[in-house]
């Protein structure tokens, strides 16, 4: 494939689909730095832990890849849940678990 088809390929698999341009701009530019399938499988990964989540909250890929949020810790990309688990690891503790109103 052509770099702007695996520029393609990484924008329709992000979960925000705006400002194409600047986008693709983005992602090559990104493409530099990080192999194409490690940054598919980032931007695949950052879509599901995405998935029921309010768009207006998701920045657009051109931001994403800017600030290369691709090499971010995964864990933080996923939702807390309502059990404390953020990406299947504990988040907080209730301040009886900790002694305190600080987070864990």
């Amino acid at each position: 494939m052509s770099l702007h088809d695996d520029c393609l390929t990484i924008f329709h698999a992000y979960p925000r689909l705006v400002a194409r341009g600047a986008a693709l701009r983005a992602i090559a530019k990104a493409l530099k730095a990080v192999p194409f399938a490690e940054l598919l499988e980032a931007v695949r990964e950052y879509a599901r832990a995405r998935e029921g989540q309010e768009r207006q909250y998701t920045p657009h890929c051109s931001t994403w890849m800017n600030q290369e949020r691709y090499a971010d810790d995964r864990e933080e990309w996923w939702p807390a849940v309502g059990d404390g688990q953020v990406g299947g690891q504990v988040a907080w503790h209730s301040r009886s678990e900790r002694g305190h109103g600080q987070p864990a």
